[in-house]
C-alpha cells in the first residue's frame, strides 16, 4: 500500500514508476483504491503514448485498467477498453459491438457463422497435414 502511494505521488507530479500493470491493479482492488489504481494506469498509459520508456507491453497497461474499472462495477467501460484495445481481431469487434447495443441475435449469428469458417479453416488444416 506504502508503494501504491508513493506511485500515485510520483504518477501525478508526471514522474511515473513503471510498475508492473497487473500488480497496480491487484493492489488496487484489494485495498479497495481503484479509483488511484485507475488513475495511476491511466497516467502510465499517458505516459508510455508519449514515451517509450517502458518494459511493459501496452496490453498489460489495457487489460489492467479494464480488470480495475470491471472491479468498480464500470462493466460498460471495462467492455469498451477490450474492444478498443485488447482485440485484436475485427470480427470479434462487430460480435462485441452487436452484443454491447444489444442485438443480441445479430451478435449469435455473427459468432456461428465465424465458428464455422474456423472449422472449415481448421479442417484444411488437418488435411494439408495428412490427419484426414
Amino acid at each position: 500500500s506504502c508503494l501504491f502511494s508513493l506511485s500515485l505521488e510520483f504518477s501525478l507530479l508526471d514522474k511515473p514508476i513503471d510498475l508492473s500493470p497487473p500488480l497496480v491493479a491487484e493492489s488496487g482492488i484489494r485495498s479497495n483504491s481503484l479509483h488511484s489504481a485507475a488513475l495511476l494506469l491511466e497516467k502510465s498509459i499517458s505516459h508510455r503514448s508519449t514515451s517509450s520508456v517502458s518494459t511493459q507491453e501496452p496490453s498489460e497497461y489495457w487489460a489492467a485498467l479494464s480488470r480495475v474499472y470491471k472491479a468498480m462495477g464500470e462493466k460498460d467501460v471495462s467492455a469498451d477498453i477490450f474492444i478498443t484495445h485488447l482485440c485484436d481481431s475485427e470480427d470479434a469487434r462487430v460480435a462485441l459491438k452487436h452484443t454491447d447495443e444489444g442485438n443480441f441475435s445479430e451478435a449469435l449469428t455473427f459468432y456461428e457463422n465465424r465458428l464455422r469458417e474456423l472449422s472449415k479453416i481448421r479442417k484444411v488444416q488437418a488435411w494439408d497435414r495428412g490427419l484426414v
